[in-house]
């Protein structure tokens, strides 16, 4: 009995190690791409929830998440619809995290994770974009954007999008500094 306790304690220990070296590995990721062009920041849940709805999800539309992180609007689409959902992401580790989180998510749409730059990715086909891109990076993508079908969305959290006359565009303002951006294709 008491070797059980000793093995109890030392897997105990062995796992409480192992969940420190993943949180300081994971933070210490994130204060490393805040240097980058490209930094993760992660959406909060209640924002996610307000993005989603403005999509205007509906069953034949194929969702794609642009810098898809740790695969939080990607997982809650899924959850919430029986659609195709893309996330797109360059970062091995923000992927494994995403598919360690898809274990845990219940899921009525189908996951894919593409670890692509986003900005090559293929958007044909794609009707609903998400995205939580700095405006220099969402510049660069307004080409490819206007490449989308009549009727696609876009939704981008906190920066808008330079796109053409075709888009109707709507800005929600959520709080003092946050905003959410909802771009509808016309023709």
């Amino acid at each position: 009995m008491n070797g059980d306790v000793v093995l109890f304690v030392l897997a105990m220990q062995l796992l409480t190690a192992l969940c420190f070296f993943i949180l300081v590995s994971y933070f210490g990721y994130v204060l490393w791409t805040m240097r980058r062009e490209l930094p993760y920041v992660p959406t909060p849940y209640s924002i996610i929830r307000r993005m989603i709805a403005l999509a205007g999800i509906q069953t034949h539309d194929r969702v794609v998440d642009l810098g898809s992180g740790t695969g939080r609007i990607v997982l809650e689409v899924a959850r919430q619809y029986p659609v195709t959902v893309v996330g797109v992401e360059l970062s091995p580790m923000l992927l494994a995290a995403s598919r360690l989180r898809q274990l845990c998510t219940r899921q009525r749409g189908s996951v894919t994770w593409e670890k692509q730059n986003l900005f090559i990715y293929p958007l044909d086909g794609v009707t609903v974009v998400f995205c939580f891109l700095i405006t220099s990076v969402l510049t660069r993508l307004a080409l490819r954007f206007e490449q989308l079908p009549n009727g696609a969305r876009i939704v981008s959290y906190k920066f808008s999008i330079p796109l053409s006359s075709n888009w109707k565009s709507e800005m929600i303002p959520i709080g003092k500094n946050d905003r959410i951006y909802c771009y509808t294709k016309t023709f």
